[in-house]
């Protein structure tokens, strides 16, 4: 929802940044590892776990039929899950101290129940919220988090596992004061259904551009985000692993601070710009992914000088970035293409964080074993040095991840008020309704009639050729005519109709 000066209204968002807020201060936690001893190596397992078991599942749940998928959406599993989150959190933080094995298992299964079912339910939440608004909503609810995360490192160690267990209720509290459809109204709210999909490119048999169909951005930039996922677990890795806290002594809890910090700091810049300046936030999200890439690379200088908290500061406010860019993908590829929503957040959030942050962890514990022990220069980091600028220069070089944020504000204003349309766009809207175009085809329809060629309508909608011709085709069919020039013959003819 915009208001009249095209600026994003906050106003309805309150109980999403709320809810989902609450949940990423939980996910936070997992990283920080809240829930045990400083430098505890059950954190980088219970991470691991949660994140590969979290990664199985959606990809399980990705694959399956949608009939399956409607109960992510259910408000009473999602109550089952809320109390997962809480038990979670108690069950970890009592195997932390007593080192019970099968406690500990236990809190990893319970855990990423919770962390599958609030993904998909805050992402549809974000999906709802469309266009710009969307920046601003997901920035607001990571600077909430981090708000959290700083009372959390306040707190005495062990009542954190208390404090943490009450989270996931009060985000399940939230998340029912927030109208997120079934999965049938979520149908009708994003048309193109993933049948309707498939049959569109039926006769494709490239996998890329299927690939380009469910996520809207082709293998190569959806490759490069995976990379630099696997870039931030490396460093999610050497900063639990106790390597930095060991090097800080008592100096840990202030760096952590200072990380968290960055982490808002980034969070708030983003929430300023989506606010005030809509239109620039693709320039924020690829200054934050040249920040990221500057942590990195000054990681094996700041190690020898007693600064690596400074790299991780860096790294953390371009994770920021980079979190909210994925999100604002996600977002942008449902509006702008009308797929599956619970689909895609299961594939692209999901599943691919999941492994990428997985990856990135092993890496991180097998990378150092691959050089001497005598070097000092921390090769390892420096190899994720490079592999996190070769990422980001592909993320930022990528057309097809920039068109998502131009195709949809285009969108944005096709969906506006309709008194603030011209009356070609209206008449275009009332011949659509009059031929019973679905909302795809009445979108592409505009073009068409605009005088756009196929590859243009394709690449403006981020969608495969194929699949804009055969929209193209079912137009033609259902305007009973047979050319690109019948069909603006056939516009122009019911203008002069309805003039006479």
């Amino acid at each position: 929802m915009a208001r009249n000066d095209g600026k994003p209204d906050l106003a309805p968002h309150a109980w999403t940044i709320v809810g989902s807020g609450l949940f990423w201060a939980w996910v936070d936690s997992l990283f920080m590892g809240s829930l045990f001893p400083e430098g505890s190596l059950l954190s980088i397992f219970v991470l691991l776990a949660v994140s590969l078991l979290g990664a199985l599942a959606g990809l399980v749940l990705w694959a399956v039929s949608k009939r399956i998928r409607r109960i992510l959406l259910s408000p009473k599993l999602f109550l089952l899950a809320g109390v997962a989150g809480c038990l979670s959190c108690l069950v970890l933080g009592v195997s932390a101290y007593c080192g019970w094995a099968f406690m500990l298992a236990c809190g990893v299964a319970l855990g990423a129940f919770y962390l599958l079912f609030s993904v998909v339910n805050w992402g549809v939440a974000y999906c709802l919220h469309r266009g710009e608004s969307a920046v601003a909503c997901i920035a607001a609810s990571f600077a909430l988090a981090v708000v959290v995360d700083l009372l959390i490192v306040a707190i005495d160690p062990v009542a954190r596992s208390v404090f943490l267990a009450v989270v996931p209720l009060a985000s399940f509290a939230v998340r029912r004061k927030v109208r997120i459809p079934n999965y049938d109204e979520l149908s009708a709210e994003f048309p193109l259904s993933d049948d309707e999909g498939r049959k569109a490119t039926s006769g494709t048999r490239s996998i890329g551009e299927r690939l380009f169909r469910m996520f809207g951005i082709t293998p190569v930039a959806l490759g490069s985000l995976l990379l630099m996922m696997l870039c931030f677990g490396y460093m999610q890795y050497i900063m639990s692993s106790g390597a930095i806290s060991a090097q800080l002594g008592n100096w840990h809890v202030p760096a952590v601070i200072v990380m968290q910090v960055a982490r808002g700091a980034a969070a708030l810049l983003l929430l300023g710009v989506a606010a005030c300046a809509p239109k620039r936030t693709d320039l924020v999200f690829k200054a934050g992914l040249l920040v990221a890439v500057a942590g990195f690379l000054t990681m094996p200088f700041f190690s020898m000088a007693q600064l690596a908290w400074l790299s991780g500061a860096m790294v953390m406010a371009g994770y920021t970035f980079f979190d909210t860019l994925i999100w604002v993908l996600v977002v942008r590829a449902c509006c702008t293409r009308a797929c599956d929503p619970v689909s895609v957040i299961l594939a692209m959030r999901q599943v691919a964080n999941g492994i990428g942050i997985s990856c990135g962890m092993i890496f991180g514990m097998v990378l150092p074993g691959c050089f001497p022990k005598e070097m000092s220069f921390h090769p390892d980091a420096i190899v994720a040095g490079y592999a996190a600028t070769i990422a980001a220069m592909l993320v930022v070089g990528s057309r097809e991840v920039w068109l998502l944020f131009e195709a949809s504000a285009k969108r944005a204003v096709s969906q506006g008020d309709e008194r603030d349309l011209e009356p070609t766009q209206l008449r275009l809207k009332s011949l659509g309704e009059k031929w019973g175009l679905t909302p795809r085809e009445q979108e592409v329809f505009a073009y068409v009639a605009a005088g756009r060629s196929q590859p243009w309508i394709s690449e403006t909608l981020c969608i495969a050729e194929g699949t804009a011709k055969t929209h193209i085709r079912h137009i033609y069919q259902k305007a009973g005519v047979s050319s690109k020039q019948a069909l603006i013959d056939q516009v122009f003819q019911d203008e002069s109709s309805e003039r006479a």
